[in-house]
C-alpha cells in the first residue's frame, strides 16, 4: 500500500513538474507577431503628417537659411482586397500645405518679405491644386505599391487648370511636389518598417531604401520591436544617409545649361513609431533628421562649393 501511494504520488510530482516546466518554457518563447498590411474593404485610413525643416547654406561665405514646412491630411479608401490580401485604394488629398521662409543676409526686412511672398504665392497656388487630387493605386500586404490608376491624368488635369499669371510657376511647383515617383518615395518612406516575417520584443531588421526625390540618396534604416501588446507593436528605428547624386528635375536641368553640380551629403535618422497590430497601420510616428554635406556647381570652369546643413522634425499620426 505504501510502495503504491509512493509510486502515485510520485507520478503526480512528475506531471506537476511538466507542466511547470512547460509552462516555463511557454513563457520563454518570445511573442511573435505578423506586421503587415491588412486593411479591411469599405474602411477608411487616415494618416496627418507634419515635416519642419530648417536649413542652412553658405554661398561664398554668405550664410542663406529657410525653413519650409508641410502639413497633409490624407485619407485612404479601401475600395477592394482580393484573395492574395492586395487592397485597391482610394487616395485624397485632404489637406496639403506647404510654407517656406528664406532669411538672406545684407537684404533688408521689406524685400525679405517680398521675396517670401513672390515664393509663397506660387506655392500656394501649387498646394491648393494638391488639395484636389484624387487617384487610386493597388498595394499588397507588404507595403509595396503594384500600380497606381489615374495619378498622371489627375496631375495633368490640375495643370491644365492653372490659369493664373504665374502658371508656369505654378506648373513647376506641382510637379516638384506630385508625381508617381515622389508619392512612391513617400509611401515607401511610410511603410518601410514591414519585416519579411513575423517579428518579436528585441527582434531587428534591416532596410535599405532608395530615394529620388530631389536628391538621388539612399537611407540603410535598422528597425527594432521594443514593446508588443494585445492592440499595438512599437519599433524604434536608426538611419544612416548617403547621397546618390542628383535626383530633382530643376537640378538635372543645370547640366543642360551647362552647369554641372555635384552634391554630397550623409546624415543620420532616428525615430520611434507605434503600429496597429490587427491592421499593420501606423498609430503615430516621430522622428529627427540631421543632414550635412556640400553642394559643388561648376560653370565656365570656376566652381563654387556650398555647405550645407539640414535638420527635419516629422510626426505622423
Amino acid at each position: 500500500m505504501l510502495k503504491s501511494f509512493k509510486k502515485t504520488n510520485f507520478a503526480l510530482l512528475s506531471i506537476i513538474l511538466i507542466l511547470t516546466l512547460g509552462s516555463c518554457s511557454s513563457l520563454g518563447t518570445p511573442q511573435k507577431v505578423n506586421l503587415a498590411l491588412d486593411l479591411e474593404a469599405g474602411q477608411d485610413y487616415q494618416l496627418t503628417s507634419h515635416v519642419k525643416n530648417d536649413y542652412t547654406q553658405s554661398l561664398q561665405g554668405i550664410p542663406i537659411s529657410f525653413t519650409n514646412e508641410i502639413k497633409m491630411v490624407n485619407t485612404y479608401h479601401v475600395s477592394e482586397v482580393d484573395s492574395d490580401g492586395n487592397m485597391k485604394i482610394d487616395v485624397r488629398y485632404d489637406a496639403f500645405d506647404y510654407t517656406m521662409d528664406f532669411d538672406y543676409p545684407d537684404v533688408t526686412a521689406e524685400d525679405n518679405a517680398s521675396l517670401d511672398e513672390e515664393i509663397y504665392r506660387n506655392l500656394r497656388n501649387a498646394s491648393d491644386s494638391v488639395k484636389k487630387l484624387n487617384f487610386g493605386l493597388t498595394i499588397n500586404p507588404k507595403g509595396e505599391i503594384l500600380q497606381f490608376d489615374g495619378l498622371k491624368e489627375a496631375i495633368q488635369h490640375i495643370i491644365n487648370l492653372q490659369e493664373s499669371v504665374d502658371s508656369e510657376a505654378t506648373t513647376i511647383g506641382i510637379e516638384q511636389i506630385m508625381s508617381e515617383d515622389i508619392f512612391s518615395d513617400s509611401w515607401n518612406q511610410t511603410f518601410d518598417y514591414i519585416p519579411a516575417e513575423p517579428v518579436g520584443v528585441g527582434d531587428s531588421w534591416n532596410s535599405n531604401l532608395s530615394i529620388t526625390d530631389q536628391i538621388s540618396m539612399t537611407v540603410a534604416y535598422t528597425y527594432t520591436v521594443t514593446d508588443i501588446s494585445s492592440k499595438t507593436v512599437t519599433l524604434a528605428y536608426t538611419g544612416q544617409i548617403l547621397s546618390g547624386g542628383i535626383g530633382n528635375n530643376a537640378l538635372l536641368n543645370l547640366d543642360v545649361e551647362g552647369v554641372d553640380a555635384q552634391i554630397d551629403i550623409e546624415g543620420n535618422i532616428e525615430g520611434t513609431m507605434e503600429v496597429d497590430r490587427s491592421t499593420g497601420w501606423i498609430n503615430r510616428q516621430d522622428s529627427t533628421v540631421h543632414v550635412g554635406g556640400s553642394i559643388d556647381v561648376t560653370a565656365y570652369g570656376l566652381t563654387i562649393n556650398m555647405p550645407i546643413d539640414m535638420n527635419i522634425i516629422a510626426s505622423v499620426d
